[in-house]
């Protein structure tokens, strides 16, 4: 009697050892929308390592690929990797034109594209080149929306640009060192930033539009337009 008393003793404690914590995701009392709680906006991993090596080697959502059928995203690891930044519930990481020759932080896990003058002409013929970024996905061409974050760079002369903003607030500013303008201020419902300048023969635009935008929102293309720079 008292052999099986100790062992269905030892078997408890077995039993409570290996019980698991309570607040565990295996706990299958648990209700399982808990596991499913996931933000698809906020994608930020504690192992940065792991979160380059996904965005480096896998085409994302939205993005267009070269004529060559190479994507423009992939990034010498070794040379030209940055640190992600994460501002408010955005994480950003880096991107590469190669076509026009600049780099930028974009947000990542949006849908974004990139597009060259034989995509473009048919809809905007004085245009040479888009990069779109969203997290919603992106209209197509021809519409009077593009996206919430657009860099066009076109053939069209910049004081008609400007003509077209002067409804909104204006001041002096630089774009990598380059004399800029930047543009704010809301339209109906939808806030509109831009920052505009010339290199070469060529308007870079770098603007924001979104109705009902927020400071988050705001910050992002901050952010985006902050990190621009030439190779």
């Amino acid at each position: 009697m008292m052999k099986y008393i100790v062992l269905l003793s030892a078997a408890s404690i077995v039993l409570v050892s290996c019980k698991p914590p309570a607040d565990s995701y295996f706990n299958t009392d648990k209700d399982d929308d808990l596991i499913e709680r996931i933000d698809d906006d906020v994608m930020i991993d504690e192992d940065d390592d792991a979160m380059e090596e996904n965005d480096d080697d896998s085409v994302e959502e939205g993005e267009q690929k070269d004529d060559d059928g190479a994507t423009e995203d992939t990034e010498d690891k070794s040379d030209k990797a940055m640190e992600d930044v994460v501002k408010g519930d955005v994480n950003f990481v880096a991107y590469e034109n190669k076509a026009v020759g600049y780099t930028i932080q974009r947000p990542n896990n949006w849908y974004w594209d990139h597009l060259i003058k034989n995509q473009i002409s048919a809809s905007d013929p004085n245009v040479d080149d888009y990069f779109r970024a969203d997290r919603n996905p992106l209209p197509g061409l021809g519409t009077e929306y593009l996206g919430r974050i657009v860099i066009a760079v076109m053939q069209t002369k910049i004081a008609d640009i400007r003509q077209g903003l002067s409804d909104l607030s204006s001041s002096s500013t630089e774009v990598d060192g380059i004399a800029a303008m930047k543009y704010d201020g809301v339209r109906g419902e939808q806030t509109w930033i831009e920052y505009n300048f010339e290199k070469g023969e060529r308007t870079f635009r770098i603007f924001f539009s979104m109705n009902g935008a927020s400071k988050t929102d705001t910050a992002a293309f901050q952010k985006v337009a902050e990190s621009f720079k030439f190779n």
